[in-house]
């Protein structure tokens, strides 16, 4: 499983550098000079593969950021590419939001955890945004910290959305609200089978 932190590594390196040195300064073989070559190698590799190497739990930060950018740059077609078609309900739950909803230009996306669950190619997230919400009919707009959680699967395509929550910011406990408007949406637009 590829490492988040490579600095571990490079810290250890950093102080087989430092012991050699010292052993050289005293005893002046050449090999001992040498050798500090190694460890320097295996630090550099270990920052190549951090910055090469992109984990699930990095993807997944990734999309939730991405997905939070793209809805305040009202994108709902780059928003929507971060929802599975397996979720049409999540779809049309996100279009809704854009209809009545603009994020501000104080939006961010912080305390991202992620999770795998007990069944492969699955994960979850939770996260906050913070932004000053502007309701669209309104034009009235206040600053709003939400949470949510977000359940993905990996698909050949990359990691979607197949579900997300609302959570209340405090308590961590969810909110019925997008529920509710998930049945309301599927009311007003039944799915075919």
């Amino acid at each position: 499983m590829p490492s988040e932190n490579p600095w571990p590594i490079v810290i250890v390196c950093a102080m087989v550098v430092v012991g050699l040195l010292i052993a050289w300064s005293q005893q002046k073989r050449g090999w001992l000079l040498i050798a500090t070559i190694i460890p320097i190698i295996v630090a550099a590799l270990a920052i190549v593969r951090d910055v090469m190497v992109i984990t699930d739990r990095e993807q997944l930060q990734m999309n939730v950021r991405d997905m939070v950018g793209a809805f305040q740059n009202r994108d709902l077609e780059k928003t929507h590419s971060y929802i599975s078609n397996s979720a049409p309900d999540i779809k049309l739950l996100v279009a809704a939001a854009y209809n009545l909803v603009r994020l501000g230009p104080d939006t961010r996306v912080t305390d991202i955890r992620v999770e795998k669950t007990s069944i492969a190619d699955r994960a979850m997230t939770t996260f906050r945004v913070n932004s000053t919400l502007q309701v669209v009919p309104h034009s009235t707009s206040a600053y709003h910290p939400t949470m949510w959680e977000a359940k993905w699967e990996r698909e050949p395509s990359g990691w979607k959305m197949i579900d997300i929550q609302q959570c209340d910011p405090i308590t961590g406990k969810r909110e019925p609200i997008p529920s509710e408007w998930r049945r309301m949406l599927n009311t007003m637009y039944p799915q075919n089978p």
